[in-house]
């Protein structure tokens, strides 16, 4: 604030990302005259980007802070990148975020790609507000400013009344800009990257709009994926009732009985008989990478390669054309093993995508970089199956690569292991719920969520 008091230079973008709100001078980068003296700085169509930590707000400050955004400048929209944080985006000019993603990630693909963002959707999942929306949700509210400024008076003592994050999706879901504008992404990969963004209230909220029951039945089937596979795949077999040509439904309820696959289980080898493509491919390849087949792998490459962006079975096309080229003995396959791992590992990984990000990383010989994706996954929640192979392969690396590094990830992956005891039983649940799960008939007549 003081160094724009001080200057007539004018930008096209201002950041504003203080800690600790109350604290002398940081209390007073959220008041109006702050604002004022933001937008006396910007070139025409420049924005402002704040950022507040919903731990320091309750709902009333929250609403005063668009309130006093929305004084100053005719445009506003929020943006929740995080679930413990918003970013509000301001601007004397019409913002049109999917627009601008689509111009920015075209220009700098890598930049973005850094940080998990690759899509439209991947930027669009984290948008809660439109101008629209902020208006309405601060319509009524008292204005932040320089001579009652709030968040110097209330933020500190605000304790146990600080928004969670459970408490903001409530908040901001009447006003969720997404639905209206489905039409104009993919969908289901917007919905996937919700899910990993923890939103799963707003992906159900998704895929309730959607008309046809089949397609909706789908659609929430992918939602519940991650947090609950059995209702999941009680959605796709209502799906699949519905509609037997169901593709993206069947794949999900065979991603779900993955295990069951990779075994060769009839059943399950049945249900994936009417896939085709890249889908078909990925499911065959679960099995012939079970079986460490990676001549027969590598045959699958043709359809593998082919899988879109958006396809549920992208990730898994990936790990699979990953892994075959790693257990290749051709140093140029292990080194494309390694560059497809980086174009995985660049989204939202899972501990699966560490541990065939750390085998092709050691296949090429970036020891230091495979080390660096096991202590990653030695800090993660996984089951022991996983803490077994990221051993396996901490014990391929070279004992003089970070010998202080190793040793604390071994004690991590050994200390965490379940005792064999209690996997066996873990494992003997799990299959118990497959069966239930298995055996469980499509719910024809539910309700959606």
């Amino acid at each position: 604030r003081g160094a724009l008091m001080l200057t007539d230079a004018r930008f096209d973008a201002i950041v504003s990302q203080p800690s600790h709100p109350w604290t002398a001078g940081a209390s007073h980068l959220y008041t109006r005259e702050f604002f004022t003296l933001v937008s006396d700085h910007l070139e025409p169509g420049g924005v402002l980007v704040q950022w507040i930590g919903l731990a320091f707000v309750d709902e009333p400050l929250l609403r005063s802070l668009v309130a006093t955004l929305l004084d100053v400048f005719p445009e506003v929209h929020v943006f929740r990148p995080i679930s413990g944080a918003v970013l509000f985006v301001a601007s004397n000019a019409p913002v049109d975020p999917l627009q601008s993603a689509r111009h920015a990630l075209a220009a700098s693909p890598q930049d973005y790609a850094r940080y998990g963002l690759l899509r439209v959707e991947d930027l669009a999942s984290a948008w809660v507000l439109d101008a629209e929306g902020a208006r309405r949700f601060a319509a009524g509210a008292s204005l932040n400013t320089d001579d009652r400024n709030q968040l110097a008076t209330r933020s500190a003592a605000l304790g146990k009344r600080a928004i969670r994050a459970r408490d903001a999706t409530e908040i901001l879901l009447p006003l969720d800009p997404l639905p209206a504008r489905a039409s104009q992404l993919e969908r289901l990969y917007l919905m996937r990257s919700l899910v990993q963004r923890s939103e799963r209230v707003r992906a159900v909220n998704l895929a309730n709009g959607i008309e046809d029951p089949a397609q909706r039945w789908t659609a929430l089937g992918w939602a519940r994926i991650v947090d609950s596979p059995r209702q999941a795949a009680s959605h796709f077999r209502s799906a699949l009732a519905l509609d037997p040509d169901a593709e993206l439904a069947r794949f999900g309820l065979l991603a779900l009985q993955r295990n069951a696959v990779e075994a060769g289980d009839p059943a399950a080898l049945e249900l994936a008989a009417p896939l085709g493509g890249v889908r078909a491919a990925v499911v065959a390849g679960w099995r012939l990478a079970a079986d460490a087949d990676w001549s027969a792998l590598r045959a699958l490459e043709p359809a593998l390669g082919s899988a879109q962006w958006f396809d549920p079975a992208y990730r898994d096309a990936l790990r699979l054309r990953v892994r075959w080229r790693a257990a290749s003995d051709e140093p140029s396959l292990r080194a494309e093993a390694a560059e497809l791992a980086s174009a995985l590992l660049q989204d939202r990984v899972s501990s699966e995508d560490l541990l065939v990000g750390a085998q092709a990383f050691g296949a090429a010989s970036r020891f230091q970089d495979a080390l660096q994706l096991l202590d990653e996954l030695s800090r993660m929640r996984r089951d022991r199956r996983s803490s077994l192979a990221a051993v396996e392969l901490l014990d391929a690396i070279p004992a003089d690569v970070e010998p202080a590094l190793q040793a604390s990830v071994r004690d991590r992956l050994e200390r965490r292991r379940a005792p064999a005891r209690n996997a066996a039983m873990a494992e003997a649940a799990r299959a118990r719920n497959r069966a239930r799960m298995e055996g469980e008939p499509a719910e024809r007549d539910a309700k959606p969520e």
